[in-house]
């Protein structure tokens, strides 16, 4: 199949170079420079056994191909969404951190749309470089439960190192990530720690089990000792890994706070229920931020 995979990111690497060996690929970057790179010199995927994958690479909007991956950041959104407006219709499959892209799929009705949850752990080290530092899973639903279970398996590429599962429900598959991301990513960004140190420092994980009971009553979850040790395992294996809020604050990056903890703080207002412990490590990373940018 042709996809276009819209994002130069770390998401963005990893998947052009996974599925390019089983479809053909065009990236779509925010520079003509790194698009440059990537069609020179290939992805390389640092991992256990680096190679390279050889893609397609563009940083215009074209978007000429049936089938598109959105893997920009919430923030960078917006001003795709009028692009995406304007295509014919199209399979496009969103995979971004969060909730606040879900509420505006509504505007995109002529394409068949797909949420994707990504689990795997992934640093971008280059234009062209990619480090797969955890094995996961993408999850994949359609959005309006109308998407054919036929397609997401043919994206599959069988590679045990990256594969794609067909998911009936988005809603608590998205939750349970946006829950994991809402604890895991502020607190290590603001202490600038790997994420095993959320259950191995005492201090640390007393804030992140206070952060975890507001996170839970906000996104009503029932289950939560099932939801806190899948939390747990993530840091736990994963615990040399640096979380994708610290590296774009020890790269001076816009981080994605407003869509993991501001919309939960939003949504908590909104219920009346107590936000405090978010409010604080929002507030925080926003101020770090603000320093950075500075």
């Amino acid at each position: 199949m042709k996809i276009g995979v819209i994002g130069g990111g770390a998401v963005g690497l990893l998947i052009s170079a996974y599925l390019s060996r089983k479809h053909d690929i065009t990236l779509y970057t925010k520079t003509e420079e790194q698009a440059i790179s990537v069609r020179t010199e290939g992805i390389h995927v640092i991992g256990p056994n680096p190679w390279t994958a050889y893609v397609k690479s563009r940083a215009d909007v074209l978007y000429k191909e049936e089938i598109l991956i959105i893997a920009v950041k919430q923030y960078s959104l917006p001003s795709l969404f009028g692009n995406l407006k304007q295509l014919p219709p199209k399979k496009i499959v969103f995979v971004q951190n969060g909730i606040t892209h879900i509420g505006r799929m509504k505007e995109l009705a002529q394409h068949e749309l797909y949420i994707g949850v990504v689990e795997h752990g992934a640093l971008k080290k280059s234009p062209n470089t990619v480090h797969h530092t955890g094995i996961g899973k993408i999850r994949i639903s359609p959005y309006d439960g109308g998407g054919a279970r036929e397609f997401i398996d043919q994206l599959n590429t069988s590679d045990p190192l990256f594969l794609i599962q067909y998911e009936e429900d988005w809603e608590p598959v998205v939750l349970k990530k946006l829950a994991a991301n809402a604890v895991i990513n502020p607190l290590t960004a603001l202490f600038r720690m790997p994420n095993g140190h959320i259950v191995s420092n005492p201090y640390v994980a007393k804030l992140a089990k206070k952060l975890f009971h507001e996170v839970c009553d906000v996104l009503e979850i029932n289950d939560k000792d099932d939801l806190w040790e899948y939390i747990e395992s993530i840091a736990i294996k994963t615990k040399n890994n640096r979380s994708s809020m610290l590296s774009d604050i020890e790269h001076h990056k816009k981080t994605e706070i407003d869509s993991i903890l501001g919309d939960l703080i939003q949504k908590g207002k909104e219920k009346g229920a107590h936000t405090c412990t978010m409010e604080f490590l929002y507030n925080a990373i926003k101020g770090l931020e603000n320093r950075e940018e500075r």
